[in-house]
């Protein structure tokens, strides 16, 4: 229903589908991939009943979570996840997470890069904002190569794993995404 799929240089952002439930299984129960985000690792049941909401989200326009496949374009295959976990007129809050083998090659960046300009250039938002574990230093690095300024550093605000953690809090501007884009 919605403006998708997203394209960039290698890859696509996209709707889910039902037969993309083993490549989501693969990598939303693997507990390094799920070490840091706030759910996981899945068993079957759970990566389940997650696609098919998702699946039933996607039947409106506008929504207020868009969730959305990472597919690599030229081999047609869904390695990761990214999307706003919560969008409103004004301000998105996105989040992305991918299989392990294809860390360390620029597709979360390149993904995530995507997804903002979709966010600023389709949606008109305002703001964007993006959380992580103080120690995701990956992620860290990513807001950063995409322009996100860290506006806090919260002391044990996030349970997982039997464990208070600490996180960072990251912001982007739509001026400041425009301003970027110009130079």
């Amino acid at each position: 229903m919605g403006p998708f799929p997203i394209n960039s240089e290698r890859l696509q952002l996209r709707e889910f589908r039902l037969e993309d439930e083993r490549a989501i299984h693969q990598y939303a129960s693997d507990p390094e991939v799920t070490m840091h985000p706030g759910w996981g690792p899945n068993d079957e049941e759970t990566t389940r009943t997650v696609l098919r909401q998702w699946i039933i989200d996607q039947q409106a326009w506008p929504r207020s979570s868009i969730p959305l496949g990472i597919e690599l374009r030229s081999e047609r295959k869904l390695i990761g996840s990214t999307g706003f976990a919560s969008v409103d007129r004004a301000t998105g809050i996105f989040g992305f997470v991918l299989h392990k083998s294809f860390w360390g090659y620029g597709f979360a960046t390149e993904a995530c890069r995507a997804l903002l300009r979709f966010g600023f250039d389709d949606l008109n938002l305002h703001r964007v904002t993006a959380e992580c574990f103080v120690e995701q230093t990956r992620s860290v690095r990513i807001m950063e190569k995409l322009g996100m300024r860290q506006e806090a550093n919260c002391l044990k605000n996030a349970w997982k794993a039997g464990v208070w953690r600490d996180t960072y809090s990251y912001g982007l501007l739509d001026t400041e995404w425009k301003a970027r884009c110009r130079s």
